[in-house]
């Protein structure tokens, strides 16, 4: 068995990784559906809407936008930060079984 802390930390964070990430298909869904379908609509004026009607519209979309992108984005990065410092402690480990690196 492995009693290295590093090893244990690298093991926890890499199983992190799956947990954080597994929403950023749900976002994009969400964001196919929420933005890009009701832009496509709206802009194409399939609901005979006026100038104004049409900017508070796009208005909502655009916020949507930004935070379903913000947090599609932000997952990533934190997917990429956490398999970097799993990688660093597995690297630091200073176990014969983990071998190096």
């Amino acid at each position: 068995m492995i009693r290295s802390v590093s090893f244990w930390l690298a093991a926890l964070l890499l199983a992190a990784i799956p947990l954080l990430v597994m929403d950023i298909p749900k976002h994009y869904i969400d964001w196919t559906r929420e933005v890009h379908d009701e832009m496509i609509v709206t802009v194409h004026n399939q609901y005979n809407l006026s100038k104004a009607e049409k900017g508070d519209i796009l208005d909502n979309i655009l916020d949507a936008n930004k935070t379903l992108m913000a947090s599609m984005y932000l997952k990533s990065f934190g997917g990429v930060i956490l398999l970097c410092l799993s990688i660093f402690f597995l690297c630091d480990t200073e176990d014969s079984e983990v071998g190096p690196c």
